[in-house]
């Protein structure tokens, strides 16, 4: 999809901060990037690879 390619040459997949999990505390994956409501802001899935607990935020970007 062209719109996440532009968002990963703009925002760099190691910039965005892995969260501890809820459940058991180790670092989650990011597993995927999905836009949201409104333009500029995406959703963000990350997975944790001990427990399998999801974890779905809101992240905004400003297109530079």
């Amino acid at each position: 999809m062209p719109h996440f390619q532009r968002l990963s040459s703009v925002i760099p997949f190691a910039a965005i901060e892995r969260p501890a999990c809820p459940s058991c505390k180790a670092e989650m994956m990011l597993a995927s990037i999905e836009p949201a409501r409104a333009w500029g802001v995406y959703l963000h899935m990350f997975e944790c690879a001990v427990c399998n607990q999801v974890l779905k935020t809101l992240a905004a970007y400003e297109d530079p």
